[in-house]
């Protein structure tokens, strides 16, 4: 435990976003072309949101750098908080594509580059309020395919909207103007997660993505109204599931680039490979091919059209994930042999520590548990055999009574059988800046690490959000520094504590 006490304001500028950019639209159709939109060009559009929770005023706002904007010619004055609406590059070319009921701020100067270019939003004088590059690499079916561009959370720090990981491709062909996103304000997704992904397998292996049931009732992979609408893999790699598919709680499903039915010979060849079981479903063949490189891998299922688009199936995200080759994510999987396993299936994706590098890949038989082998390694069979010792709970047992249950144990690296929680963690202040340094074992499996503060260590604690970063190689473990420098209110006095879970 620790008090801690600091004092800081901050100013806020208006909480507006550029949440969407359709920055390469897909060639007109028959019907477009024929109303006299022959430019593809003319289907451009970004869209605005307020994230804030009060009425924004646009007064002084101006879109800067690639396509400009004075927002004091909008139709639009005052934003409410949530609102979305769209700048767009011809008002009639956007509503013969989206109908006429999507809420239109007006018409921007300029053209977005389809290669990638600077888009700013600015404030009365000029002042900043945000501002971020694209690129067209990132995700190849926003160019021209379709697709666009979008944000994954528009309530994350504007200094990573840079980054591609950020970013996702729209669950829908032609965007979702005026509208969330699929990680956006919805009814919680179904309890399927993306569990394994084998995006660089060596010469002979096969690329794969795993999905499982985490809940405990089947779920259908389609629209139980209309059941002609399936799920699909909707990023990069792109896959339609067949109709009347549904996955059992605890099973998986395996997607692979090879059709299974047509190429029996390559089937028999992975079955083999990998050893999967009889009972696990293999699916395929999907569109494209993962990036060795890292890139997102989004999951989503159908809704319902609105009433202004009745033709566009609108799609939101059942679960997604970006993984890259570089650290904090594991390196083993980019070409050696190891596949990416998701340690707990039921938290975040996005979090490079909730997954791990497993040689030769589970492909549908699920992760190893490590932390049982530990427990083999110590104790004796008979001790692990005696229900009221090593049950489902053995992880909270303090074996030799050094303070530290087992389960703290396996994650530090210690002897479980051995008085040595000294020097396990510490804690230094630099201002408003908290820095923990811990060790942490290098094969680590299946534990998820949280950071949590509270007031006054009694009643709620709070998961802070943290920086971490390797410091040192130690062999069997490493020393690693997590970096917590965001404040919170009345930040009087915090108590922090390391809470692990499997």
């Amino acid at each position: 435990m620790l008090f801690i006490e600091a004092r800081f304001h901050s100013t806020t500028p208006p909480p507006l976003r550029v949440t969407e950019l359709m920055y390469h639209p897909a060639e007109p159709s028959t019907t477009e072309i024929a109303a006299g939109f022959l430019d593809a060009d003319a289907f451009e559009f970004l869209e605005i949101r307020n994230v804030g929770n009060s009425t924004t005023s646009l007064t002084g706002i101006q879109l800067t750098d690639g396509v400009t904007f004075d927002f004091e010619t909008a139709t639009i004055t005052n934003f409410a908080p949530g609102a979305r609406a769209v700048v767009v590059s011809n008002p009639l070319a956007f509503s013969q594509r989206y109908g006429t009921a999507l809420p239109i701020i007006d018409t921007n100067t300029g053209s977005l580059r389809n290669s990638g270019e600077r888009v700013g939003l600015t404030g009365g004088g000029g002042v900043a309020i945000h501002s971020f590059s694209y690129d067209d690499s990132w995700y190849p079916s926003t160019d021209g395919l379709g697709f666009s561009l979008e944000i994954i959370d528009d309530t994350q720090p504007t200094t990573t909207w840079d980054q591609g990981a950020s970013r996702q491709t729209s669950d829908q062909s032609l965007g979702s103007p005026g509208a969330a996103n699929g990680n956006g304000d919805s009814a919680a997704a179904p309890p399927i997660a993306i569990s394994e992904i084998n995006y660089h397998p060596p010469l002979g292996g096969y690329e794969y993505l795993e999905i499982t049931n985490v809940g405990t009732a089947p779920v259908a992979l389609f629209d139980p109204n209309e059941p002609t609408r399936t799920w699909q893999m909707t990023a990069r790699v792109r896959f339609t599931f067949p109709e009347n598919l549904s996955l059992a709680s605890g099973a998986h499903y395996l997607l692979v680039p090879f059709d299974p039915i047509v190429e029996s010979a390559t089937l028999e060849a992975f079955i083999a490979l990998y050893n999967v079981p009889s009972a696990v479903g293999i699916l395929g063949p999907y569109n494209g091919s993962l990036s060795n490189e890292g890139e997102r891998v989004t999951l989503s299922q159908p809704g319902t059209p609105s009433d202004s688009a009745p033709t566009i199936i609108p799609y939101t995200t059942v679960d997604s994930v970006t993984y890259d080759d570089t650290a904090p994510w594991p390196t083993a999987p980019d070409g050696p042999g190891a596949s990416l396993d998701r340690t707990d299936l039921t938290s975040a994706s996005d979090d490079p520590a909730n997954w791990q590098a497993h040689v030769g890949g589970t492909a549908g038989n699920g992760p190893p548990d490590l932390f049982k082998a530990l427990l083999q390694t110590y104790f004796s069979a008979a001790d692990l055999a005696d229900p009221f010792r090593y049950n489902d709970w053995a992880d909270l047992n303090d074996s030799d009574q050094d303070g530290l249950d087992l389960l703290t144990e396996y994650y530090f690296d210690l002897n479980p059988t051995l008085v040595d929680a000294d020097s396990t963690c510490t804690m230094t202040i630099t201002e408003n800046i908290t820095y923990i340094t811990y060790r942490r074992a290098k094969n680590i499996e299946g534990i998820t690490l949280r950071l949590e503060c509270s007031e006054d260590s009694m009643n709620t604690w709070i998961t802070m959000p943290f920086a971490d970063e390797l410091i040192s190689d130690e062999g069997s473990y490493q020393i690693r520094q997590a970096t917590i420098n965001e404040g919170t209110a009345n930040r009087d006095s915090l108590f922090f504590q390391l809470r692990f879970s499997r």
